[in-house]
């Protein structure tokens, strides 16, 4: 078992808070991202479950076992950061079974293990290196294999690509994930990157503020935003304000927005009626319509911004009534860019109306 339960932590630091109270649970064996922007607690979360911080209030739980107050050596984790810290003077099987070397385990003993987990990550052949023989994303897999030796019940890592470049990130994460599926662990990855969290994990946590926002599926939270903010950053997102009022039946509401819009959605029994609201439609379900399009479909005019070629896709934004920001995100065939209109222009734009998404809120 190596599940973890949170249960009503909080911390601050003086007056201001870094952590609000919460509840939060990660099952075990799962990949779990906890994903938000600079200042928004995710760090300081991830060290408190690492015992690297101690929390003002609330208990701490992993595998079943309370361990708020054990030290972090006690608590069974492998943590892996940005940095990597390798000694620059040891070999790779050294700083790999250095920390098995200050428990007391025997030089063939951690040899072995040292050696199995540079297998685990692709590094068999490299025992006998120093750290500055290997390139950045060598090092980071020492790092990794350093952290998995002790064969611990719950991997942290707290933004370890973030020193790689691009190419080599995507990498990565991809040996991350099948990682996670080789050692069967419960990791618990923490991450400003939506496309890392997208692409790795079971389930993602989005913080802001020191409260988490939203936990689920990378799939639920990317189409059915709880908020704003989780919309926006997770991934691209179109926020139209307008108004919700009644529909056409106990069924349906309608939206009023900018510029003449208004259509049904399903009810929403969380918002309340003729109070402002945001619509959330992703870039990539808006469309450039040159008919009616099907039935129920949502047409509206607006204004040609810009055209911005993004190799496999093309982005159209555009401007609806008096300023709303309306992007389209266009699949390139090689002809697209071809027929569309010069900025400046008027464009039909489209969405179904189950491709969007009421919140609460103005922008």
């Amino acid at each position: 078992m190596s599940s973890v339960e949170l249960r009503g932590i909080a911390k601050s630091f003086g007056s201001a808070p870094a952590v609000h109270p919460l509840d939060f649970s990660v099952r075990d064996g799962e990949f779990l991202s906890i994903l938000g922007p600079s200042g928004s607690g995710k760090t300081t979360l991830l060290r408190m479950i690492a015992g690297f911080e101690q929390p003002d209030k609330g208990t701490i739980s992993i595998g079943g076992r309370e361990v708020s107050r054990l030290s972090p050596d006690r608590r069974n984790l492998g943590v892996v950061f940005q940095s990597y810290a390798l000694f620059p003077h040891m070999t790779v099987l050294d700083n790999v079974g250095f920390g098995l070397r200050m428990r007391g385990i025997m030089k063939r003993n951690r040899n072995t293990r040292a050696a199995e987990a540079l297998a685990l990550v692709g590094l068999s052949g490299f025992e006998g290196r120093l750290p500055r023989q290997l390139s950045g994303g060598q090092q980071q897999r020492v790092a990794l294999a350093r952290a998995i030796v002790f064969e611990p019940d719950v991997l942290l890592l707290d933004e370890p690509l973030g020193a790689l470049d691009l190419k080599l990130r995507k990498r990565m994460q991809l040996e991350l994930k099948q990682l996670h599926r080789t050692l069967r662990r419960t990791f618990i990855y923490v991450t400003h990157d939506q496309e890392e969290a997208l692409t790795m994990s079971d389930r993602v946590a989005v913080m802001d503020g020191g409260r988490v926002l939203q936990v689920d599926t990378p799939e639920a939270i990317y189409h059915n935003p709880s908020s704003s903010f989780v919309a926006e950053f997770l991934g691209e997102s179109n926020l139209i304000p307008g108004t919700v009022c009644g529909g056409r039946n106990s069924e349906t509401t309608r939206f009023k927005g900018p510029a003449g819009m208004h259509f049904d959605l399903p009810r929403i029994g969380r918002i309340e009626a003729d109070v402002p609201a945001l619509l959330s439609v992703r870039p990539e379900r808006v469309i450039i319509s040159e008919t009616d399009g099907e039935a129920g479909t949502v047409i509206f005019a607006a204004t040609l911004e810009a055209v911005v070629f993004k190799g496999a896709w093309i982005s159209v934004v555009a401007r609806i009534g008096s300023g709303t920001r309306c992007e389209a995100l266009i699949s390139n065939d090689g002809r697209a860019m071809l027929k569309l209109p010069a900025p400046g222009q008027v464009v039909r734009m489209a969405f179904r109306p189950q491709d969007a998404r009421l919140l609460e809120g103005t922008p």
